[in-house]
Parts: structure tokens; C-alpha cells; sequence
């Protein structure tokens, strides 16, 4: 089944007969929660369903965390801020803890709250 090219393909749920590029668009759009994680100089910033999870198996590769920030946001959401800091990547989604990082983390904690 496929919709007229620029129009929406209804409202049935997507398949994976619809393709890759379909199921990637809608993940991207999928809410979650970006959270921001420090360890030492360095800051992560993320997307997951399930923060706190997400937390313990990170732990377990990069040692003990500090949570900095977890609010709504999307992987299209993640990406934009990994675009905007990125004069300060490391690596991958590791970031340099500046002041600039570490104050916008701060700011967006104190706008929303934890993931209950």
C-alpha cells in the first residue's frame, strides 16, 4: 500500500512492508526522554524509553554517573542538540563538560522533571 508522494499513508500503523526508511522516521519522532549524563570531564547526551536503565547498563562501561538532566524529547531532538555543542564533541555522543554544556543541562533540569 503507498500513498500519493508528500501525502501520509493513513491512518494504519506502519510495517515493516512499508521499509526502513518509514520505520526510521517514525522512530526518529518516537517520544522518549533526553537525558544528560556526566562522568568526570566528560558529558553524554542521550535518548532512551527507559532513563534509569539506560543509566545502569552506561554505568557499567563508563563508570559511575552523574544524571545532569532527563526531559521529553525525541531522537530528532537528540540530534540537534549533539549538532548544536557540536564544537565540544569528543566523541560519538561524548561531550566536553564545559561551562556552556554543563549550564544548558542545568537549565533544562530545572524546566521539567525527572522521568517518574
Amino acid at each position: 500500500m503507498s500513498a500519493p508522494r508528500g501525502q501520509a499513508l493513513g491512518p494504519r500503523p506502519w510495517t515493516t512492508a512499508d521499509g526502513p526508511a518509514l520505520a526510521r522516521k517514525v522512530i526518529l519522532r518516537s517520544a522518549g526522554w533526553i537525558y544528560v549524563v556526566r562522568s568526570g570531564d566528560r558529558i553524554k547526551i542521550g535518548y532512551s524509553r527507559n532513563v534509569r536503565l539506560r543509566i545502569q547498563k552506561l554505568a557499567q562501561v563508563a563508570g559511575p554517573l552523574e544524571l545532569l538532566a532527563s526531559f521529553p524529547g525525541t531522537r530528532d531532538n537528540e540530534a540537534a542538540f549533539h549538532r548544536r555543542f557540536q564544537s565540544h564533541r569528543l566523541f560519538g555522543e561524548w561531550f566536553q563538560a564545559t561551562a556552556r554544556v554543563v549550564r544548558w543541562a542545568r537549565l533544562k533540569q530545572a524546566r521539567h522533571r525527572e522521568p517518574g
